[in-house]
């Protein structure tokens, strides 16, 4: 587990997306076609995708100003210390570094297994030619690790304090600390992050419990069929001469063969 955390408080966060463009800045990401359907949910993009590695998402609820209210998440990898984005990677391309899951794309060979698996939709595979990106690799937030920078820039960024970073048992005790004062107005607030997968490195405060992702897609014992995958695979990778898309090939073949594929949808 990383001795560092991020902390969320969404109930300081007024949409100003500020971590969302230092995020692209930063990390020199292309702008990419959005859609914007102005029912439920007022965001753009979409989604977190292999261009956008940070993203505040805003929920409106109630109905033409009645009870109308709003709520914002800010998104990104949450960075599980028992991560299942690592655990399924067949050719180990995702790892550790001081608690935070990077992406080495020279082993990256963009199978999408992470992108199935992860349980809360943070990584994805890049199948498009974008510049100054490679094709068939996987992106997601690395928490700045590999650009050197002392912080995260997307904290560096926030203007109101709903983004910081720091000491993990400074952040839990902060967290709990404003969880307690949200209470008072706001019964449901909570804190998100502090058991799931063995911890997350993003710990999160909501005003309504409701709103943290449930997570589910990878809460369930997969061990079985990640290991019968990975033991075909180790066989037939030795037929691809190297080659990332023959070795693509071979997982879509071993996932399929193991029942992985049914696993994750």
């Amino acid at each position: 587990m990383s001795m560092k955390s991020f902390l969320v408080d969404t109930s300081k966060c007024t949409g100003c997306r500020a971590c969302q463009s230092a995020c692209k800045k930063w990390n020199s990401l292309p702008a990419e076609e959005t859609a914007f359907s102005g029912k439920i949910e007022y965001t753009n993009p979409v989604s977190l995708s292999a261009k956008t590695w940070t993203r505040v998402k805003f929920n409106r609820f109630g109905v033409n100003g009645i009870n109308e209210s709003w709520s914002l998440v800010h998104q990104k990898c949450n960075h599980c210390t028992d991560a299942e984005c690592i655990k399924v990677c067949p050719e180990k391309a995702l790892y550790k570094v001081d608690g935070w899951t990077v992406v080495d794309h020279d082993r990256c060979i963009g199978c999408g297994a992470c992108e199935k698996r992860c349980p809360y939709g943070s990584v994805h595979v890049l199948y498009k030619p974008a510049e100054g990106m490679k094709s068939f690799k996987s992106y997601k937030c690395h928490a700045c690790v590999p650009t050197g920078a002392d912080s995260p820039r997307c904290v560096a960024a926030c203007p109101t304090g709903a983004l910081t970073f720091g000491q993990r048992m400074r952040i839990i005790s902060t967290a709990k600390k404003r969880e307690a004062e949200l209470k008072k107005v706001y019964p449901s607030a909570s804190v998100f992050g502090l058991e799931q997968y063995g911890g997350l490195n993003v710990i999160t405060v909501f005003k309504d419990k409701a709103l943290a992702p449930d997570g589910s897609r990878g809460n369930d014992d997969a061990s079985g069929r990640t290991i019968g995958a990975h033991m075909i695979y180790a066989c037939l990778k030795s037929a691809s001469f190297g080659i990332p898309a023959l070795k693509r090939k071979a997982w879509k073949i071993s996932s399929s063969l193991s029942g992985h594929d049914e696993h994750n949808g």
